[in-house]
């Protein structure tokens, strides 16, 4: 029933048509996409249960909601997926996107909250999770194989201070070190990550060195990346 009801809805939605139907897309489109489908997703699951006097799942309406929720996680999951795609062939890099599993046991805890409230917001936070979850581990590998690239957090007019905090564009090192990739519920903030183009740097094995890492993280503009890696090749020669 649940999951009838969200492909009727997906299908009469214009803007998730649009999008769907977009020639490469991007993150922004991604970012949009699991914030519609969250958005629907809540507003079924509180059509369904709409009693938060007494919240409880029975079994059957435990079931639906679950299988209303991995439905709609594994359709952000490929739209992502072709996002990374699509940015990764326009930046001329061979190397293919990477899927990643949603969370079981967050979908566990999200299912075991005491309130209507808390299970809709929730969804529309986990099911945004999926997309970021996405970009984060795409942006992670191509940095790992030395590509350059960056990884942009936006926020919404009148975000709270947290999200103002965060907001700004960082390497994918520095991202995950500041932890840009959470959101808090009901979050709106959008990640954007933009492969670099153009042929990848030529890495040594001084990369793993920690003190190295933190020097090219330092440095602001990708030309001065290059310049830095390049000088420490020469240097590590020489020793």
């Amino acid at each position: 029933m649940l999951v009838e009801r969200f492909w009727e809805e997906y299908e009469k939605n214009e803007e998730l048509q649009a999008l769907k139907n977009k020639q490469n897309p991007d993150h922004s489109d991604s970012n949009r996409y699991a914030e519609l489908i969250g958005e629907l997703v809540k507003k079924l699951i509180r059509e369904y249960k709409n009693d938060d006097e007494d919240f409880t799942l029975s079994d059957e309406e435990y079931k639906k909601i679950k299988e209303l929720e991995r439905t709609s996680a594994k359709e952000i999951k490929y739209y992502t997926y072709l996002a990374q795609e699509s940015l990764n062939k326009r930046a001329d890099i061979n190397m293919k996107a990477v899927k990643t599993r949603y969370s079981e046991n967050r979908l566990k805890g999200l299912l075991a909250v005491g309130s209507l409230a808390l299970l809709s917001t929730g969804s529309k936070n986990f099911l945004q999770s999926v997309n970021t979850d996405i970009i984060q581990v795409n942006a992670e590998k191509q940095a790992k194989a030395g590509f350059n690239a960056k990884v942009v957090r936006r926020t919404e007019p009148n975000c709270c201070s947290w999200c103002a905090s965060l907001a700004g564009t960082y390497t994918p090192e520095e991202a995950k070190a500041k932890g840009i990739y959470a959101r808090h519920e009901g979050c709106v903030c959008t990640i954007d990550f933009y492969p670099s183009k153009g042929k990848r740097q030529r890495i040594s094995n001084y990369m793993k060195d920690a003190k190295t890492q933190e020097k090219l993280v330092a440095a602001s503009g990708r030309e001065e990346r290059i310049a830095l890696a390049k000088e420490m090749e020469r240097n590590n020669r020489k020793e």
